[in-house]
């Protein structure tokens, strides 16, 4: 009997071990932490890196219109006239209607 076994384990190693392997192989390419997932990871990472990227730069241009809005005088009545319409004691303002443009021939 202990023939025969020694036969079936010797027949059967290579296969066993060949599957195993396979098992591993395919764990490391698609597991939970594996290497698709890895660079699904680090594609991520980088799309984040620009967000937070764009993120600081949009604070800093905030930053510096707050710090003109304080500082500027000339900055703070442009930005008043244009974006709250506020005009000056018998300043008369025109506004014009967008034309329609006509096709070109």
């Amino acid at each position: 009997m202990n023939l025969l076994h020694m036969r079936i384990v010797r027949r059967l190693w290579f296969p066993f071990l060949l599957v195993l392997y396979l098992f591993l192989a395919l764990s490391l390419l698609v597991g939970d932490r594996g290497l698709l997932h890895l660079h699904k990871l680090r594609h991520e990472l980088r799309s984040l890196e620009g967000t937070a990227l764009t993120l600081l730069r949009e604070n800093e241009a905030l930053r510096e219109r707050i710090r003109r809005l304080q500082e500027d005088d000339e900055f703070l009545e442009k930005v008043v006239r244009e974006e709250l319409g506020y005009v000056r004691e018998h300043e008369i303002v025109y506004r014009f209607r967008p034309t329609a443009q006509t096709p070109v021939p």
